[in-house]
C-alpha cells in the first residue's frame, strides 16, 4: 500500500473551528490553545491590574475578524477558573511553558483579588443589536449560574430570559452584589453590535452604564472586576455618524479603557502554522534534513526570518509559509482563514493535499507550494476576494490564468505562483524574482535549468514580463503593441547619453536647508541641489535666493581642484561617489522607460500597455 504524506503529518483538531465565548469552556477547549505575543500582552496588563487598580481593570481590545480574539477570551476563561478545576490547570500550565513570570504575576493577581480555590464568576456574552444593559445582564446570569449553580439568587432569572432590558441601575446593583465575595471577569464579545445599536436607536444609557461599571473598578475601594469588550473598530467608528454631543459621550467612556490593538506579527502567525502541524519522528527528520541543505537558499532570497519555523512547518514550502499571512490578513479573515486552510475540508485546503500526495521516508519532500495556496483562495475565499482592496488586481491575474489554455503542469505551477507573489509583492524581498522562484516552485526534475526554461516559456508567450530593474517576473495582460522592443530601443539610446543629464531628468532635486547652521544660528541657510558631469562642465548660474550649491559629481575619476567655482563666490560643495555603475544601470532603465512610455501614448498603444509603463517607471522612482 502507498504511504502518502498524511500517514507521517497530521493538523490539530484544536485550530479547526471559531472560538464561541459562550459555548467553549472547560479544559478541552483550551487544550492546545497558543498564546501569542498579543495574548500574553493582555495577560499580563490584566495582571498588573489585579495587583494594583491603578493599572487599570478596563480594556478595549481592537483586531479584524477572525483574529484570535474569542480564542483570547475562551483562555481567560480557563486562567481566572478554580484552581481545582481541569481547566485552570491546563490553561496555567500552557501560561506557564510560554511565559512562567507572566503566570507567576496573574497568580499573584488573582490571589489579590482574594479569588481563593472557587476563582472567578466568568461573566462572557456575546452581543447582539441590542442595548448593552441587555447583553451586560445576559453574562452576568449565566456566569452566575455556572459559577454557583443553578438556584443562586445574586443575578435575577429576569438577567437571562432576555424578555426585558434592566435598568442600568439593576445591572450596576447586581454587579455589587456579586462582587462582595467574588471577583468578577465581564467579557463582551462583539461589542460593536452594542455600539451599532446605539448609533441607531438614540438611547441615551449605554455609555452610562458602562461609565459606572468602569468606575467601580478604580480607586482605594476598587471592585475585584475586570471589564473587557472585543471589538473590530473603536467606539468612536462605530458612532461616527451620531451626534457631536453622542460621540463625545463615548469617547469618555472609551478613555477609561485601556485599548489594546489586537493584530498578530507575520512572525507570531508563522509560529501558529508550525504548531497546528503535528510531525511525525520519521518526516520531522526528512523536514531538518531538507532545512539543512536549503539553508543557504533562505538567506539568498532574504528569508531568514522564516528559517526559524520552517522545518516545523513543512511539508508547507518555505515560500508559501512567508506569504500566508499575509494573504490571510489581506484576502481572509487572518487566523480563522489561516485554520480553515490548514485543516478545512475543502478540497484545495491542506489536509486534502496531506492525503493525496504519496511519500515514504527515503523520498524527497513533495512540498505545498505557493500554487496550493492560490488555489484554495480561489475557490474558498471568493467573497472575501470580491470585498478586499487588491480585488481588481486580483481579477486581472486570474483572469489571465484562466483562459490561458494548453499550458503544462509545470507552466500552471509557475504562473500560479508568479500570480500570487505579484499580489502580495510590494517592491520587496517577497516579490517573483528568479532566485525566489527558484525556491518556491518543484518543476522537471528540480534542476535550474527547469525552472529556467519554463520562465523562459513563458515570456516567449507573452504570458508574463520580466521587470529587469526590480528583478521581478509580472502576470502580463497581453497586448499588440510590441513593448520589449520600444523599450529596447530606448535603452539603447540612452545608453550614451550624460550620466547627470539622466538623474536630472529622472529625479529632479529639491533645495536643501542647512539645519545644525540655522538652528545654531537662528539664520536660514539654503542650498540648491544638482548633479554635475564632469570638469569640462562648468558651473551654471543657480538661483540667486540660494546660499550655496550641493553638486553631486556623476564622474568619480574628476579632480574636484578643476573645476571652476561659482563667478559670484557663492560656497559650492561637491559629493564626488566612489562607483556609479549601479546608478548608471538604474538611471538608463527609468530613462528608457519613461521614454517608451512617451512614445506608446503618442502612437495611441493600448492600455495594458501603457499601465505597463507606468507601474515600471513608477517602481524605478
Amino acid at each position: 500500500m502507498t504511504s502518502v504524506l498524511g500517514d507521517f503529518v497530521t493538523t490539530s483538531s484544536r485550530f479547526s473551528r471559531s472560538a464561541n465565548i459562550e459555548r467553549d469552556h472547560g479544559d478541552s477547549a483550551i487544550a492546545g490553545y497558543v498564546p501569542t505575543g498579543r495574548a500574553l500582552d493582555v495577560i499580563s496588563r490584566i495582571s498588573s491590574g489585579l495587583l494594583d487598580p491603578a493599572a487599570g481593570r478596563t480594556f478595549s481590545i481592537t483586531g479584524p475578524h477572525g483574529g484570535g480574539k474569542s480564542s483570547l477570551a475562551v483562555f481567560l476563561d480557563g486562567l481566572l477558573a478554580g484552581t481545582g478545576t481541569a481547566e485552570a490547570k491546563v490553561a496555567h500550565q500552557l501560561l506557564a511553558s510560554i511565559d512562567p513570570t507572566i503566570d507567576e504575576r496573574l497568580r499573584s493577581g488573582m490571589r489579590a483579588v482574594k479569588s481563593g480555590r472557587s476563582g472567578f464568576v466568568r461573566a462572557f456574552a456575546t452581543a447582539r443589536t441590542e442595548p448593552v444593559a441587555k447583553t451586560i445582564a445576559r453574562g452576568l446570569h449565566a456566569g452566575a449560574v455556572r459559577q454557583l449553580g443553578i438556584k443562586q439568587d445574586l443575578v435575577p432569572s429576569s438577567f437571562g430570559s432576555g424578555k426585558s432590558v434592566p435598568s442600568a441601575a439593576e445591572v450596576r446593583s447586581c454587579v455589587l452584589e456579586l462582587t462582595k465575595g467574588h471577583p468578577l471577569l465581564l467579557v463582551i464579545d462583539e461589542f460593536g453590535k452594542n455600539l451599532e445599536h446605539f448609533a441607531a436607536s438614540g438611547s441615551d444609557g449605554d455609555p452610562f452604564l458602562l461609565q459606572e461599571l468602569a468606575e467601580l473598578t478604580q480607586g482605594a475601594q476598587a471592585r475585584p472586576l475586570v471589564i473587557i469588550t472585543m471589538q473590530h473598530l473603536s467606539f468612536e467608528e462605530y458612532v461616527q455618524d451620531s451626534s457631536t454631543a453622542r460621540r463625545r459621550e463615548w469617547s469618555k467612556v472609551q478613555g477609561r479603557f485601556q485599548d489594546i490593538p489586537y493584530v498578530e506579527t507575520a512572525a507570531q502567525s508563522r509560529r501558529l502554522i508550525a504548531s497546528a502541524l503535528e510531525q511525525s519522528p520519521k518526516i520531522r527528520a526528512a523536514a531538518e534534513k531538507w532545512f539543512a541543505e536549503h539553508r543557504a537558499d533562505l538567506d539568498a532570497v532574504e528569508l531568514r526570518d522564516v528559517a526559524d519555523d520552517a522545518a516545523a512547518a513543512i511539508p508547507l514550502n518555505p515560500v508559501a509559509l512567508a506569504v500566508l499571512p499575509e494573504l490571510c490578513s489581506r484576502y481572509g479573515q487572518n487566523e480563522r482563514t489561516l485554520f480553515s486552510f490548514l485543516t478545512g475540508a475543502e478540497p484545495n485546503a491542506l489536509p486534502r493535499y496531506l492525503v493525496q500526495t504519496p511519500w515514504k521516508p527515503g523520498d524527497p519532500l513533495p512540498l505545498a507550494g505557493v500554487d496550493i495556496l492560490y488555489d484554495y483562495f480561489l475557490e474558498s475565499s471568493g467573497s472575501m476576494i470580491g470585498v478586499a482592496d487588491g480585488a481588481s488586481r486580483w481579477i486581472e491575474i486570474e483572469t489571465r490564468i484562466r483562459d490561458t489554455a494548453g499550458l503544462s503542469p509545470d507552466q500552471l505551477k509557475v504562473l500560479k505562483t508568479i500570480g500570487l507573489l505579484n499580489l502580495v509583492s510590494s517592491g520587496g524581498r517577497i516579490r517573483a524574482s528568479r532566485s525566489l522562484l527558484g525556491l518556491a516552485v518543484d518543476v522537471g526534475d528540480g534542476e535550474s535549468s527547469d525552472i529556467d526554461g519554463v520562465l523562459t516559456s513563458l515570456v516567449s508567450t507573452g504570458l508574463i514580463t520580466y521587470r529587469a530593474f526590480s528583478d521581478e517576473y509580472r502576470i502580463w495582460h497581453g497586448s499588440d503593441y510590441n513593448l520589449r522592443k520600444v523599450i529596447e530601443v530606448a535603452r539603447q539610446e540612452c545608453e550614451h547619453t550624460e550620466l547627470a543629464a539622466l538623474l536630472s531628468d529622472a529625479l529632479p532635486l529639491q533645495p536643501l536647508v542647512a539645519g545644525r547652521h540655522s538652528q545654531r544660528t537662528g539664520v536660514l541657510r539654503v542650498f540648491g541641489r544638482q548633479f554635475f558631469g564632469s570638469a569640462a562642465q562648468e558651473s551654471t548660474d543657480f538661483d540667486p535666493a540660494w546660499d550655496g550649491i550641493v553638486y553631486f559629481v556623476t564622474d568619480p575619476k574628476i579632480v574636484c581642484g578643476s573645476i571652476q567655482p561659482p563667478q559670484d563666490g557663492r560656497p559650492a560643495i561637491y559629493v564626488v561617489p566612489q562607483d556609479v555603475s549601479k546608478i548608471r544601470e538604474a538611471a538608463v532603465e527609468a530613462a528608457a522607460l519613461n521614454s517608451a512610455l512617451e512614445s506608446a501614448e503618442q502612437e495611441g498603444a493600448d492600455w495594458v500597455a501603457r499601465r505597463e509603463l507606468v507601474e515600471r517607471s513608477a517602481a524605478t522612482r
